[in-house]
């Protein structure tokens, strides 16, 4: 059952218009001058409470909306790390940025001469090698003084968990690492353990990082119009899978010829609305598309599998895949 859990639209304080999960912290003076958004200066931050992510449910699903901007000059803030430094944390449960610290954080980040909307991830376990790799994703690349909506969600009750980000209507989708894979790579039940257990920060990481470095390299300023959290995510909707599914057939049985930006705005329509319930619900066509990929475009994975990461596999492969690994499919 989706349940919204918290919305702070920032008009005029920090307070939670549903449920009181009022922050915790407020480090500074937030900005609500133009009384439609909060500004944050470099090294401001907020705490949300522990009521609040203690609320959510890792088990099914989490739906994060946050509608941001960054000003500054980002140019000035030196890459010196692995994914670039950060110019500007959005939000984090993260102790500190290092893609191994458990939690998730996103962040704008400077990586060889852009700006980047960037989310890492890891589940922060001190293994006897050390600790796992974690993850990162460059979902956007992004610019001061724009306005973004971004959602996210983090999908935990599918076979194949994965992460949804939209970003001012453009969607994307990323899969966990898989341990029987790379030993090394990131533990996806300790990060999900994660999402209960660490409070969520606005404007920096826990140990406060930007605010420390802040005199000498500033981080952007941060302005955040409106922000939610609702967990289980908002359900999908399966006759927009069917519709979805059944244009697809049809474009690979040569009945109608969609361009590959079309292909992609069918792929977002497919991410946004599928859920748990949409294989029951679409059980035939989902066995259709399966053979008819098979029969006009072939194996999804050669019988040597080469490790490719379907996050990079063009929208019919990728519905395949997606398909293949939902829990009911029995098929191809």
């Amino acid at each position: 059952m989706y349940a919204q859990l918290a919305s702070y639209n920032f008009n005029l304080d920090t307070n939670d218009q549903l449920n009181s999960y009022n922050p915790a912290t407020v480090f500074g003076t937030p900005d609500f001058a133009s009384g439609t958004y909060m500004a944050l200066d470099s090294g401001e931050y907020i705490v949300l409470p522990d009521a609040l992510n203690t609320a959510f449910d890792n088990n099914e699903s989490l739906e994060i909306y946050v509608r941001f901007k960054v000003e500054g000059d980002w140019e000035a803030t030196p890459a010196i790390d692995g994914f670039g430094e950060e110019a500007r944390i959005i939000l984090t449960t993260k102790e500190e940025y290092d893609t191994r610290v458990g939690g998730f954080d996103v962040a704008a980040r400077q990586w060889e001469g852009a700006l980047w909307l960037m989310v890492t991830y890891g589940d922060g376990i001190d293994y006897d090698f050390g600790w796992s790799k974690g993850k990162g994703d460059f979902v956007a690349q992004i610019d001061s003084d724009i306005w973004y909506d971004l959602n996210i969600k983090f999908v935990f009750d599918e076979e194949l968990p994965y992460i949804q980000y939209i970003v001012n209507g453009t969607t994307s989708i990323a899969y966990y690492p898989n341990r029987e894979e790379d030993e090394f790579a990131m533990d996806y039940e300790g990060f999900r353990q994660t999402i209960t257990q660490q409070q969520i920060y606005l404007g920096s990481t826990i140990d406060n990082n930007i605010a420390e470095r802040d005199g000498e390299h500033p981080s952007l300023d941060l302005y955040i119009d409106s922000l939610s959290f609702a967990s289980p995510a908002l359900p999908g909707n399966p006759t927009e899978v069917n519709n979805v599914l059944q244009s697809l057939i049809d474009h690979m049985n040569g009945n109608v010829a969609y361009t590959s930006e079309e292909l992609e705005v069918l792929k977002s329509n497919f991410v946004v609305n599928w859920d748990e319930n949409s294989y029951d619900a679409n059980v035939s066509t989902v066995n259709t598309y399966m053979e008819t990929y098979s029969n006009t475009e072939g194996f999804i994975f050669t019988l040597l599998y080469n490790g490719e990461d379907p996050a990079g596999f063009d929208p019919r492969r990728w519905q395949g895949y997606h398909l293949r690994n939902t829990s009911d499919f029995q098929g191809q």
